[in-house]
This record gives C-alpha cells, structure tokens and sequence, in this order.
C-alpha cells in the first residue's frame, strides 16, 4: 500500500477517466495512512489513526514528508505543530506561509 500515491498518479495521467482510477480512489479513502499524498474530496476517515499516538506519529511524519496540506484539518494540526513545534518553518515552509 506504501505505493499507492504513485501507483494513482501514474494511472490518472494515462487515463484519468478510467475505472482503475475510479477504484484506486475508492481505496485510498478506505486507507487514509496508504494515501498521505493523494488529494481526496470529502472528510477523510483517520479518526483511528488519530487515536493511537505510534500510529498518529508516523501519520503526521508522512503529510509532513508528502506536504500534504489537504490532511491538515481541526483534527490534525494540533497534532503537526506538536510535532514540528518552533520548526515548521524549516520542515514545511509552505504551509507557514499559507497560515500567513
């Protein structure tokens, strides 16, 4: 599952409109942590994740490796600047800037 972002990037490019896309979308939704990098409509069902600290830690890592700015909600960003603490300028600059 670690390859699903590339596996759906590589898909939609060929053919966005094909059913594989179609069911590789289905699944990440289905596996928040697997699909860290694919932008996803709708709330995002990592609730679970959330709740155990390992599990929420290799998380919040990921988006912050991924830049995934689509998973930081009400839910998560306690939990990024926990993490990043004084240095979320240095590991995210980007998203520092659009808080801004």
């Amino acid at each position: 599952m670690r390859n699903l972002p590339s596996l759906f990037d590589l898909a939609k490019g060929l053919a966005p409109g094909d059913f594989l896309v179609k069911n590789l979308m289905e699944l990440a939704k289905d596996w928040p942590y697997s699909s860290v990098g694919i932008k996803l409509e709708g709330d995002i069902n990592d609730k679970k994740i959330l709740e155990h600290p390992s599990l929420r830690q290799v998380y919040i890592d990921r988006i912050i490796e991924k830049k995934d700015s689509n998973r930081i909600n009400k839910g998560t960003e306690s939990f990024l600047l926990e993490t990043t603490g004084e240095y979320l300028s240095t590991f995210w600059p980007e998203y520092e800037a659009k808080q801004n």
